[in-house]
Parts: C-alpha cells; sequence; structure tokens
C-alpha cells in the first residue's frame, strides 16, 4: 500500500484501464461458466479466465480484433494513463477547470466520480477537458489547474470522429462491455444498433493504427534526410 501527500493510502494490486482496483475475489462457479461460455470453451478445454476481465482481451482472445488494432487500444491507454490532472480538494469549485459548461459543473458537484456516472456524462467531460487542456510541457508549472494531456493523445482525439472517441473511451478506458461481443459470444447474429457500435470501436482504432504508420514514415523520411 503506497501513500500519498493528501487523502488515503492507494491500495496495491492490479488495476483496470480506468485506474479502479480489481477486486480481489475468485470467481465462483456459475462465473467461471459464464466466462468459459464467452471464450467459447469446450468441456474440460483449459482457457486463461483473465481474458474476460476486459472486454478488448476478450475480443483479441476470439479473433474479432487484430493484433495490431488491440495494441492500438493498448496505447490509447497508456496515453491516457499518462494524463497529469492537478490534485483538487473535495471542496474546490470544479469550474476552476474553466473548459466545463455549467451543466457539467453541476454533474461534477463537489467530487469528481467516474464509477456512478453515466457512460454518456463521463465521455462528454473527457471530451470537454482533453481537447481544452494544454499539451505536455518538460517541466510544468504547478500553479496551471488544467490537466496535462500527451501530446500524442491530443492528436488520437482530434483525427477521430466525435462518435469513434467515445465508443474507443467507454471500452478501453471504463471497460463497458458493448452488446456486440456478447452476441458474437452467443453465436448470434449482431444487431443493426450494436454493428454499428462495433464500427465505431474497430474504425477509431484503425485510425490510430493509421495515424502511428504515418507517424513512423515521417520519422524514417527525417532520419533519412539527415
Amino acid at each position: 500500500m503506497r501513500s500519498f501527500k493528501n487523502g488515503r493510502p492507494r491500495k496495491s494490486g492490479d488495476r483496470y484501464p480506468s485506474g479502479k482496483l480489481k477486486p480481489d475475489v475468485k470467481p465462483n462457479s456459475r462465473v467461471v461458466a459464464m466466462r468459459r461460455a464467452l471464450l467459447g470453451a469446450k468441456d474440460g478445454e483449459a482457457v486463461d479466465l483473465t481474458k474476460t476481465e476486459h472486454p478488448l482481451d476478450l475480443a483479441l482472445a476470439r479473433g474479432w480484433l487484430t493484433q495490431e488494432r488491440y495494441d492500438a487500444a493498448q496505447l490509447f491507454i497508456r496515453l491516457y494513463r499518462g494524463i497529469r490532472f492537478p490534485v483538487m480538494a473535495v471542496s474546490r469549485d470544479p469550474s476552476d477547470l474553466g473548459v466545463l459548461s455549467k451543466e457539467d459543473r453541476a454533474l461534477i458537484g463537489e467530487k469528481l466520480n467516474w464509477a456512478n456516472m453515466p457512460s454518456a456524462d463521463v465521455n462528454r467531460l473527457f471530451d470537454a477537458v482533453v481537447m481544452a487542456a494544454r499539451p505536455s510541457t518538460p517541466a510544468p508549472r504547478q500553479a496551471d489547474p488544467l490537466p496535462v494531456v500527451p501530446g500524442q493523445l491530443r492528436e488520437i482525439w482530434a483525427v477521430l470522429k466525435p462518435e469513434q472517441a467515445r465508443e474507443l473511451f467507454s471500452v478501453a478506458i471504463l471497460g463497458h462491455w458493448p452488446q456486440w461481443v456478447i452476441w458474437q459470444a452467443r453465436g448470434e447474429v449482431v444487431p443493426g444498433p450494436a454493428r454499428r457500435r462495433q464500427r465505431l470501436l474497430i474504425d477509431g482504432l484503425e485510425t490510430i493504427v493509421s495515424g502511428n504508420e504515418r507517424s513512423r514514415f515521417r520519422q524514417r523520411d527525417l532520419v533519412g534526410a539527415a
């Protein structure tokens, strides 16, 4: 367990991409059966149940997501974790951020509580904060109330379509399970609305992959020119 200057000590242990601590409990027989079903495991077949802890891990294990797109999602998660949010006391007025609407400030109240907020509200707040925040600098000013966002994350967020960005944030960061994953795990036809969300996620990941390729080409050209 690690201690911080302010607040309660931070508990140690595995965490979800959002930062939430994973519960240290063993699944019961019913949960094990459900996880095996998600993986499409046959009776007696040995499987890695940890691949059912996150929808992207399951999608990769079942072949619904390529390794390249999965890696793009992991890059997005790492960049999100690289955001340096300013320390805010519980009583501090969130309007100090200066980038949120009156409605969004009302949603936050006295304390940011992502776990209890609807997905749509979380996505809108994240979108507002990331795109209005200042880019990363070698020596960020401690007094600046805005979060410091990695430049690469800002570039990714700028080229993604809004619906793609929000779906990616919902699934990759918040770990929300989209319905198309459940439908495909059952071996059933994915209905139109769920199929559209699947397309948004995949297209968003493909946008990140393409952006990484262009970045590598630019770096190679710069090295060659030197």
